[in-house]
């Protein structure tokens, strides 16, 4: 199958959904996000020096109950040695969970490489009790701030760049409020093998705290979890957990994991969340490379119990600045430090300077990451 060309297709629904009059309420919006990075190279021991640009479109669309979203994105890669290297070529081959293809082929130029991808697309009907939402969408679980260990859809990666910048899934997603405090989820999704992948979830309260019951069922994986978070006592503080059984047959994996934590917002701005996670299994890292494209690829942990906790803290109206720790326990512990300093300048530009910093012996978990050093300018109207 010849892959989509992603933009052009994006643009020209764009074009549109804000041509056509008669809408009620229509939003377009631009957002170039620019990375400068040092980062190790995972495969020798020299350092890449790359830009990394995604310039992203969207466009929001409602008319009573009836919801249009899409969103698509513009990719660049300027760096010689990162764009024709190992890693590059590890990173390019991992696509979205979905039976055809949204993006292009990377073309490469010199030193450089870009591919436009569809982002988001998918519509729908939202009347405040019921919610469907049919196309390529994010289907979120879990409570974790750090970890989301019961969700097997888009699952937080507190590793990477961007955590929180992930993949969608073709899926019809449903929502019901029977009460203000309790809400029903179904999910069918389609996956690349085009098999079907349900989910079914409930969540409501219950005395004390939120309480949930997530069921996920594909070919290859069942997951029975739950999901809980309430406050802690009067102290201002929350406390949350999630966690399942998992049991995925390609990679004859049978294994529960869970998480624990609980974060305060300080009256001085300062917000502190502190979080476990617990594996009874774990996987190597060559097991954890050759399972990229697994359903599970999130919960293949390389030790049975991670600690780590963030800080975040707003200095002024325009610097901020953020601190995650991850300690990982093992024969020989490692950890992940990722700091992140941030000015926002008017309503329309965001800098930032960070790292991610793998800290251990070279054959650790982490140790082997190496360190990482970014600066970020995001430019939005």
């Amino acid at each position: 199958m010849r892959p989509c060309s992603g933009l052009k297709f994006l643009s020209c629904m764009l074009a549109a959904v804000l041509s056509a009059e008669g809408f009620a309420e229509q939003s377009f919006s631009i957002e170039n996000t620019n990375f400068l990075l040092r980062q190790p190279d995972l495969y020798n021991t020299e350092d890449y020096v790359y830009d990394y640009d995604r310039l992203r479109l969207s466009a929001q669309w409602r008319d009573g109950n009836a919801f249009l979203t899409a969103i698509g994105d513009a990719v660049n890669y300027l760096g010689n040695g990162f764009v024709h290297s190992p890693d590059f070529e590890y990173a390019d081959a991992i696509r979205p969970d979905i039976p055809f293809e949204v993006r292009t082929e990377a073309q490469h130029y010199g030193p450089g490489a870009a591919h436009a991808r569809i982002h988001r697309l998918y519509g729908g009907y939202d009347d405040g009790v019921r919610r469907l939402g049919v196309g390529i969408q994010k289907i979120s679980m879990g409570v974790g701030r750090i970890w989301t260990p019961t969700d097997l859809y888009n699952p937080k990666n507190s590793y990477a760049l961007e955590p929180d910048e992930v993949y969608g899934v073709l899926a019809a997603n449903f929502a019901y409020s029977p009460t203000d405090l309790s809400v029903v989820n179904a999910v069918v999704s389609v996956r690349k093998d085009r098999s079907l992948k349900y989910a079914a979830r409930y969540k409501g309260y219950l005395e004390v705290a939120d309480v949930g019951i997530d069921l996920i069922k594909s070919d290859d994986t069942v997951m029975v979890g739950y999901e809980l978070e309430g406050n802690f006592f009067d102290t201002g503080a929350e406390w949350r957990s999630e966690g399942g059984y998992y049991k995925n047959d390609p990679l004859d994996a049978e294994f529960f994991q869970g998480i624990a934590g609980f974060d305060y917002g300080f009256e001085n701005g300062v917000t502190w969340a502190v979080e476990a996670l617990y594996s009874t299994e774990t996987f190597t890292f060559d097991e954890l490379v050759d399972a990229y494209e697994s359903e599970i690829t999130g919960n293949m942990v390389q030790s049975h119990f991670y600690a780590g906790t963030t800080l975040s803290y707003d200095f002024n109206l325009a610097y901020s600045g953020s601190l995650l720790y991850i300690e990982s326990f093992r024969d020989a512990n490692s950890r992940f430090i990722a700091p992140t300093l941030t000015y926002t300048l008017g309503d329309h530009n965001v800098f930032s300077v960070g790292a991610l910093l793998g800290e251990g012996g070279g054959h650790t978990e982490f140790g082997r990451y190496g360190r990482s050093i970014f600066a970020k300018w995001v430019l939005s109207y």
